[in-house]
Formats: C-alpha cells, structure tokens, sequence
C-alpha cells in the first residue's frame, strides 16, 4: 500500500563538488515545464550522451564524453593564443624602443654637430685674426724694410755729395747749448 502523503523524491545524477564529495545528494523536484523551458535556455547546448558535466573524475574523459574540447586542448591552445598576443605585444615595445633609442641618438648626434660647429667657427674666427696679423706684421716688417732702405739710400746720397764734414765723429750744434 503506497502512502500519498511520503513521496520520495526521485533520484538524479549531480556533479561532484569538493563541498559535495561522499554524500548523497538528491535532485529538486522540477515540474515538466521548468526542464523544457532550461532546454530552450541554455541556447542549444546539448549533451548528447545525456550525462551530466563532472561526471566522470577525469576531466579529460569527461569532455571526450559530452563532445567538447578537452581540459588540454584547451589549455594549449590559451597558451599558444597568449604566446602570440605577448610576441605581438613585445614586437610593439621592441619597436617603440628603437624609435626611442633612434631619437636619442639623433638627438646626441645634434648636440655633438652643434659643438663641432661652435669649435669649428672659433677655430677659423682664431685663423682669420692670426692672418690679420701676420698681414699686418709683414706691411710692418716691409715698411720697416723700405725706410731702412731710403734711410741707407739717404745715407749714401749723403756721402756721395761730400758735403761739410768737420772731420770729427760727433756733429752738434754749438748754438743748441745756450751758452749764450
């Protein structure tokens, strides 16, 4: 004789959580709507074998069951994609810092050419003065040169005219004394 008033609650396969491990766990009563309607909710995620996911403890198997990547592939595949995405991303920076390290250097180079030309201007402003002067030594120098040789031609002129000589070697003014 069956009791309508102690209904057992029927019996359903549930994942296993660390929080659930060991114990029995018994499925909610649903009604018929509420497990069609979270068919048509899940958006076609069908399982096909009609096990639940976690089923089995190797998670490897599990995804091979239920048709879906499996733990690893899908791991490798996360690593290869991160792999990637890091190169593009390194390639980028790699990039910026030559940029960075070209622009440095142009500007050093800058620096340096502007100080070459700084120390090339005095040098040759120095040259040009050090010309000046010898220019100016040599019209010295030669007409230096050109008065010695008149007075040296006036000299000559002189001895040649033989003119009043006393016969002594110093020549003065006996009237520049003022004896008088």
């Amino acid at each position: 004789s069956e009791d309508s008033g102690s209904a057992t609650a029927p019996l359903a396969i549930v994942p296993v959580t660390e929080e659930s491990a060991g114990e029995l766990v018994v499925a909610p009563e649903r009604a018929a709507g509420d497990a069609e309607a979270e068919g048509e909710g899940d958006g076609g995620d069908e399982n096909p074998s009609g096990l639940p996911e976690g089923f089995f403890d190797d998670q490897e198997l599990d995804a091979k069951v239920r048709g879906v990547e499996a733990p690893s592939v899908k791991a490798k595949r996360e690593l290869e994609e991160g792999l990637k995405k890091f190169d593009r991303e390194m390639f980028i920076e790699i990039e910026k810092a030559e940029e960075t390290r070209h622009e440095v250097d142009e500007e050093k180079y800058e620096e340096v050419a502007a100080d070459e030309q700084d120390t090339q201007s005095a040098l040759e402003a120095r040259l040009q003065a050090l010309r000046k002067r010898a220019a100016a030594q040599r019209q010295a120098g030669q007409a230096e040169q050109d008065a010695a040789l008149a007075k040296a031609q006036a000299d000559v002129a002189d001895e040649a005219s033989g003119g009043e000589d006393s016969g002594s070697d110093v020549d003065f003014d006996w009237r520049a004394k003022g004896f008088g």
